[in-house]
């Protein structure tokens, strides 16, 4: 027999089902409708990668060079002190341990805040349930729903929409190409129903963004970051949204709507870059390094190691002349660790120089290509091939760092994929590759990306804005 929401849970725990098991009993379900449909939207699209290709590197990932634990390396730079290591785990803990107590009460003052309602308003609510859950179009789906809130508006709130309706809604018209109309849906909870939209906003408003700014509505985004802005313990959405307008290079949106806002410290590392990008041009020298410090002093972002000498190496590091890079890899991990290090960051400058990116933009791309040899460095075998950028190679990192949606690959990983192909151009530039090995790579990677984008194009709205690629151009 099913269990009603309002009756007591049958673990036997006391409380009623709704407040006990059935966010995971639901969870079970959400997890087999997805499975559903995906193997269902592979038969609709009748798409099968060439020679199989994807699946057989797929198999090779776990037994393959990208091993979740690295391999110790003979090198005395990289000593770790085990016992400091044990006491900061247990400090981390413990802010854990407090921040699940803080998690809980916020969720206890949120639930006094819905008012309690009678047995007969209780039944209409469990009826609406009752009609949703055999009902098999979204389109129905969302009429249910809106028809309720006409009817009954007081009682939305103990609908607890948060738990499944309102994500499986929103995926379903995204896929069938009417998330329009479910925006409208969810902006009206968004005004009228707080405490339900609050329960998982961070995922509701960085859709929102995301949708807004590929439709060009860029001037209507700016309340969406409001919930972000008075709770910091998002982080992981948060790091999506910064990734994303950095990969679009709009994070002069970030600093407009995050400026003044506490939980928000990558607003320094910005207001830094942008600094920085303007001494890319200017000669060297301790003079106008002095000027760098005292501009940072005036935003309030200067570090503790900014001196003269340390900023000095940098901008030399970030400046270099695009000229051919040693084809052998020093053996010491500290030593290969540097030499890549120094590449991302001219690669940077490259970036920055033959594109429109600006700098904190360019750094989001050429990062990518600092983790991708950190792995490499990390390997017990390393590739002969000092660059690794064969297809392999590529695809394996892509799989194991950005393969963990439902719909398919992370929005970073087509961050990724850009990076890679304008570091062939890089590459080309410094004479490391030739113009022929240049344009097979590049042909190399957008094959990868259009497989990858098929079947990751109804992950979210997100996805709108990396229909196109590369995103830019390198300017002649």
């Amino acid at each position: 027999m099913k269990t009603e929401r309002n009756e007591p849970c049958p673990c036997g725990s006391g409380k009623k089902y709704k407040k006990c098991c059935l966010p995971k009993d639901e969870q079970i379900a959400l997890d087999a409708i997805v499975n559903t449909m995906l193997h269902n939207e592979a038969k609709v699209d009748e798409w099968e990668p060439e020679d199989n290709m994807w699946e057989e590197i797929e198999e090779q990932v776990e037994e393959d060079d990208f091993n979740d634990e690295e391999p110790e390396m003979d090198d005395d730079d990289d000593d770790v002190d085990d016992e400091d290591d044990d006491e900061e785990v247990v400090e981390e803990d413990d802010e854990d341990e407090d921040e699940d107590e803080d998690d809980d009460d916020v969720e206890e003052e949120e639930e006094e805040e819905v008012q309690k309602i009678s047995n007969e308003e209780m039944k209409l609510v469990d009826e609406w349930w009752k009609k949703y859950k055999k009902m098999k179009d979204t389109v129905e789906e969302r009429e249910h729903l809106r028809s309720f809130i006409n009817l009954y508006p007081h009682l939305v709130d103990h609908l607890e929409l948060y738990h499944e309706v309102l994500f499986e809604m929103g995926s379903n018209h995204y896929r069938r190409g009417i998330y329009e109309t479910f925006v409208e849906l969810l902006l009206k909870i968004r005004d009228d129903y707080p405490i339900t939209y609050r329960e998982s906003f961070e995922y509701y408003d960085s859709d929102l963004i995301f949708w807004f700014t590929a439709q060009r509505r860029i001037d209507e985004i700016g309340k969406f970051f409001d919930y972000f802005k008075e709770d910091g313990r998002y982080s992981d959405k948060l790091a999506d949204l910064i990734d994303f307008f950095h990969a679009i290079n709009r994070s002069d949106i970030l600093l407009m709507s995050f400026s003044g806002s506490k939980v928000f410290k990558h607003i320094s590392w910005i207001i830094s870059n942008n600094i920085i990008q303007k001494y890319l041009y200017y000669p060297v020298t301790d003079e106008s390094i002095q000027s760098m410090i005292d501009e940072f002093e005036k935003e309030g972002v200067r570090d503790e190691d900014d001196t003269i000498e340390s900023l000095k190496e940098l901008l030399l590091d970030y400046t270099r002349p695009f000229t051919p890079w040693s084809d052998k890899l020093p053996m010491k991990r500290s030593q290969a660790d540097s030499y890549y290090n120094k590449i991302y960051k001219n690669f940077a400058y490259f970036l920055c120089k033959k594109t429109e990116l600006s700098f904190s933009s360019a750094y989001t791309f050429a990062i990518t290509i600092y983790e991708y040899y950190n792995r490499i460095v990390g390997q017990e075998n390393r590739p002969a091939d000092t660059f690794s950028l064969d297809e392999k190679s590529i695809i394996n990192y892509l799989i194991k760092n950005y393969d963990t949606t439902f719909w398919g690959y992370q929005m970073q990983c087509f961050i990724a994929l850009n990076a890679f192909y304008h570091f062939v151009d890089y590459l080309n530039m410094c004479g490391n590759i030739s113009e022929e090995q240049k344009n097979s790579v590049q042909e190399m990677l957008t094959n990868i990306y259009q497989k990858a984008y098929e079947i990751s194009k109804y992950q979210g709205p997100e996805m709108l804005l990396f229909v196109k690629f590369p995103l830019w151009t390198i300017k002649k």
